[in-house]
C-alpha cells in the first residue's frame, strides 16, 4: 500500500519540480536577498524527502515521524526576518522534496528498464 502511494506522488514530482521552480525564481525578482533561506528549505525538504522514501520502502514509522517534523526543524533553524523570507523557506522545501522525488523516479525507471 505504501508504495502505491509513493509512486504516485513520484510521478507527479516532475510537474511540481517546474512550478516551484518558477515560483522561486519568482521569490528571487521580488527580494533577491533572502534566497539563502530557500537553500536551507531545499536542504531540508530533500532531507524529508529521504526519511519519506525510508518509511514507504518499510524502514520503520520512525523515519515517518521525522519527515513530517522536517518543515518544525527548517522554522526552527532558518532566520526568517520577512515574509518574503517565509515564502523562500516554504517553496525551497517543497522544491527539495519534489527535487529529490523526481530522482528517485527518473532511478527507478532507469533501472525497470535494465532490468
Amino acid at each position: 500500500m505504501h508504495h502505491q502511494v509513493g509512486f504516485r506522488i513520484v510521478e507527479k514530482a516532475p510537474k511540481a519540480c517546474v512550478l516551484l521552480a518558477l515560483l522561486f525564481f519568482g521569490l528571487i525578482v521580488i527580494s533577491f536577498n533572502d534566497w539563502p533561506v530557500g537553500l536551507q528549505g531545499i536542504g531540508f525538504g530533500g532531507l524529508g524527502a529521504m526519511l519519506m522514501l525510508a518509511y514507504w520502502h518499510g524502514k520503520g514509522g520512525v523515519f515517518f515521524i521525522f519527515s513530517i517534523l522536517m518543515p518544525l526543524a527548517l522554522m526552527i533553524v532558518a532566520s526568517i526576518p520577512s515574509v518574503a523570507a517565509l515564502g523562500f523557506s516554504v517553496v525551497g522545501f517543497f522544491l527539495g522534496f519534489a527535487v529529490l522525488l523526481s530522482a528517485f523516479g527518473l532511478m527507478e525507471k532507469k533501472s525497470s528498464v535494465r532490468g
